[in-house]
């Protein structure tokens, strides 16, 4: 896992060596504020797409863990909102389920007791690595739950393929 700042270059500078990650963040950064759409906006084929999905942040226990087979998830805060997202290595997870109808995601029972988490502000991005960075995204944080305040949030999600990145390429 690896979080930055789509406008602070030295958080991902060495990312941009990747022709896939350096055609990710420029199309990030040519779509500041995209909008939802029920296609996804092509960025390299199949190797690179992104979807914007506009959301209303739920609580931790209205959800699951996830993990991704294939893509490598670079999700980055867009709406007005921060959002919280539960993190866990998924070799710590129970295992429930593979997504039906969606062969890139596995599903993981969420374990008793607190979870750790990050908070994304606009802008802030951050990446899951296949198979291990188990997450949850989407969830309240500590502060709406407490006051109550809620509403429609907005993220870009940007799906890489694992296998099209250049060898050793750390995340």
């Amino acid at each position: 896992m690896r979080q930055g700042h789509i406008d602070k270059r030295e958080t991902h500078a060495d990312l941009l060596a990747d022709p896939l990650f350096a055609k990710a963040f420029a199309w990030l950064h040519a779509h500041p504020h995209p909008l939802p759409q029920a296609e996804a906006y092509p960025i390299a084929g199949a190797d690179a797409y992104a979807k914007v999905i506009a959301y209303t942040p739920e609580h931790p226990d209205k959800s699951r863990f996830e993990t991704h087979h294939q893509y490598v998830d670079l999700q980055v805060a867009c709406g007005a909102r921060p959002e919280r997202i539960l993190i866990a290595d998924a070799a710590n997870l129970t295992k429930t389920e593979d997504h039906p109808g969606e062969p890139d995601i596995t599903f993981y029972a969420t374990p008793a007791g607190e979870s750790a988490s990050i908070i994304l502000f606009p802008a802030e991005f951050v990446i899951f690595d296949t198979e291990r960075d188990a997450h949850m995204p989407q969830r309240l944080t500590v502060a709406q739950m407490k006051s109550g305040v809620q509403g429609e949030n907005l993220k870009v999600v940007v799906k890489i393929l694992r296998s099209a990145l250049s060898p050793g390429l750390k995340l």
